[in-house]
C-alpha cells in the first residue's frame, strides 16, 4: 500500500470533497480517500501493485478536477520498509528541499498579476503564490460583478419601485435590453465557476452548492431572456440573477481570504519544525542528518556559533556524561535530548 497527496483544483465547496471521496472510494484498489477543500488536496491510500500513480491522477481528473503531480509519497498502513530505504528517502527529501525553495521563488509572473490558469496544475495548491492568485481571481470577479450589478438594480423594476428612478436608456430602447447587456457578463463570466462546478457535480451524480447556485442563476436569467425576446410586457428578473452571483462571489472571496490566512498560519507553524538534527555519535563526533533518520537512543545537540576550541561535557537527567569536542570558546548553547535511558552507570568505588 502507498499513500500519496495530490494537488487538486476546483474544490470550491465542502461538497466537492465528497464527490472525489464518493467516486474514488468505490474502487477496489483504493483503501482510503480524504479530500480537503481548505488545502486543495486529496490524500489517497491505494494498492500500488494494482493501480499506478498516473492512473490515480487520471481517475481524479475523470471526476472533473484537474490534478497535478504528487506532493508527498509515503508507505501506507501495513507496508514494510527497511531502515536504509527510509534513510535514503529522507536524504532525497532533504536534497530536494533547496530545489523546492527555488521553484517557489520562480512562480510564474502571471500568478503575481492575479491571472489564474484553470488548467495549470503543476504547482502545490497550498503554495502561497497560487493561493494569492486564486484569491485575486475571485476578488476580481466579485468587484466586476458588483460594478455591473449596481446599474442593473437601478434599471430594473425593483430599482424603479425602490428608488423611484426612471433612468434614460441609449437611443430610447427598452430597459430590458440594457439589463440583458449588463447581466450577461455577470451571469456567465462572474458565475462561471459555479456553472462549471454544477456540470461536474451532475456528471458525477451528486448535488452540491454549485448546483443550487447555478440552477437559481440560470433559471432566472433564461426566463428573463425569454421575456425580453417574446413577452416584453412581463417584468424581467435580471437583477435577481446578478445579485445572486455577486453575493455568492463575495462570500466565496471572504472564505478564500480566511482559508489562505489559516493556511499561512499552519505553514508558518510547520516551518518551525527543524529539517535536520545534530546527532552526537559515541565517538564524540557531531553528525548532521535529516530528522527522519533520528532514532530512539540518539543524543541530539543544538549549538550556536563557534570560535576557537573548547571541550563540552553533556549531562543528562540520568547522569550519563559524554565529552564532545566543539569549536567555540566564546558562547556555546547546547541541549541534549535522550530519547531512551542509557544503561546504568557503573558504581563508583
Amino acid at each position: 500500500m502507498r499513500t500519496v497527496t495530490l494537488p487538486v483544483k476546483g474544490l470550491n465547496f465542502a461538497g466537492c470533497t465528497r464527490e472525489i471521496e464518493k467516486h474514488l472510494g468505490k474502487l477496489a484498489p483504493i483503501a482510503q480517500v480524504a479530500a480537503s477543500y481548505v488545502s486543495q488536496t486529496v490524500t489517497v491510500t491505494y494498492d500500488e501493485t494494482r493501480l499506478s500513480e498516473a492512473e490515480l491522477r487520471a481517475l481524479v481528473e475523470h471526476c472533473g478536477f484537474p490534478c497535478g503531480e504528487a506532493l508527498t509519497r509515503f508507505p501506507g498502513p501495513g507496508s514494510i520498509v527497511s531502515q536504509p530505504a527510509q534513510a535514503a528517502h529522507a536524504r532525497a527529501a532533504t536534497a530536494h528541499h533547496s530545489v523546492e525553495d527555488h521553484t517557489e521563488a520562480a512562480t510564474p509572473a502571471k500568478m503575481e498579476m492575479g491571472i489564474v490558469d484553470h488548467h495549470m496544475m503543476g504547482h502545490d495548491m497550498s503554495d502561497p503564490a497560487l493561493a494569492r492568485a486564486m484569491e485575486a481571481d475571485m476578488r476580481t470577479r466579485f468587484f466586476v460583478s458588483l460594478v455591473l450589478t449596481i446599474p442593473i438594480i437601478l434599471y430594473s423594476p425593483l430599482g424603479a419601485r425602490l428608488f423611484k428612478l426612471h433612468l434614460p436608456t441609449p437611443f430610447g430602447i427598452s430597459p430590458d435590453w440594457v439589463l440583458l447587456v449588463l447581466a450577461t457578463p455577470v451571469v456567465w463570466w462572474g458565475g462561471w465557476i459555479f456553472h462549471s462546478g454544477a456540470w461536474r457535480s451532475l456528471r458525477n451524480r451528486t448535488l452540491d452548492m454549485n448546483v443550487l447556485v447555478s440552477l437559481g442563476v440560470l433559471v432566472t436569467y433564461i426566463f428573463s431572456v425569454f421575456v425580453t425576446l417574446f413577452a416584453p410586457r412581463i417584468e424581467t428578473s435580471y437583477d435577481a440573477a446578478a445579485m445572486l452571483v455577486t453575493f455568492v462571489l463575495f462570500g466565496h472571496w471572504i472564505e478564500m481570504r480566511s482559508r489562505r490566512g489559516s493556511s499561512d498560519a499552519l505553514g508558518a507553524l510547520i516551518r518551525l519544525a527543524p529539517a535536520q538534527a545534530n546527532i552526537i555519535q559515541t565517538t564524540g563526533e557531531v553528525e548532521t542528518v535529516p530528522v527522519a533518520q533520528v532514532q530512539v537512543g540518539d543524543l541530539l545537540l543544538r549549538a550556536g556559533p563557534f570560535r576557537g576550541f573548547a571541550s563540552l561535557r553533556l549531562s543528562t537527567r540520568y547522569h550519563h556524561h559524554l565529552a564532545v569536542p566543539s569549536w567555540g570558546a566564546r558562547s556555546v548553547f547546547a541541549r541534549a535530548l535522550l530519547l531512551q535511558p542509557p544503561p546504568p552507570a557503573p558504581p563508583i568505588g
